[in-house]
């Protein structure tokens, strides 16, 4: 999701077949990805207030998604399926307040224009578009993104964007007095489980990165 590789995790960011990594707003001959400029990234988002991010999940679904086309130079998505299928939003675990507040709380206070919060008649309840318009958004804090990006997924897109390959399934290891000499030394017994497996990418137009 950020670009960086990890030697303990992932040695090396995989390029999807379409010549460059997950997020980019270029493919791999230098043109615009899937027909849009900025490609799968919708940057100069504000990210630090509900409001903000509400607005920036709008313009991913409803404005970079809409906005894909396919080699003809057509409509990629039909954005109402989309819209039906649900999204899956990643962002940082330290914004956790302002997420649900931009996505999951159905009113938020706000002010007429002049006014003060002393002022009780001013302040009316604004409802949630999201939440009204009947946008499924899934919710996955993680502490690996900053506080300046986010990621978000449409559900019904395939295939899609990221894979997991089995490079050795799922092994079990039992050790005891008979296998082990720290088994017959200390007279324990115990076991372990070890699987190996790797990462990749498919042209992964299902996916978009938002960033401040």
């Amino acid at each position: 999701l950020n670009g960086s590789a990890d030697p303990d995790l992932l040695g090396s960011i995989p390029n999807s077949p379409d010549g460059a990594d997950l997020f980019n707003a270029t493919d791999g001959a230098s043109a615009n990805r899937f027909g849009i400029l900025g490609g799968n990234i919708v940057s100069g988002q504000t990210l630090t207030t509900a409001e903000g991010i509400r607005a920036a999940i709008f313009t991913a679904c409803m404005g970079r998604f809409a906005a894909f086309q396919d080699t003809k130079s057509q409509p990629l998505f039909d954005i109402d399926e989309l819209v039906r299928g649900g999204f899956t939003l990643f962002y940082p675990a330290g914004q956790e307040q302002l997420v649900r507040e931009a996505v999951v709380q159905s009113l938020s206070l706000s002010l007429h224009a002049g006014t003060s919060t002393t002022d009780t008649a001013a302040v009316a309840g604004v409802s949630n578009i999201i939440v009204e318009s009947g946008i499924a958004v899934s919710l996955v804090p993680t502490q690996r993104m900053s506080s300046t990006t986010m990621a978000i997924f449409a559900n019904a897109v395939t295939p899609k964007p990221l894979f997991r390959q089995t490079r050795q399934g799922l092994q079990e290891q039992p050790w005891n007095r008979t296998n082990s000499d720290r088994g017959r030394e200390y007279k324990l017994k115990g076991i372990g489980w070890d699987a190996r497996y790797g990462y990749g990418l498919t042209v992964p137009f299902g996916a978009i990165q938002i960033t401040a």
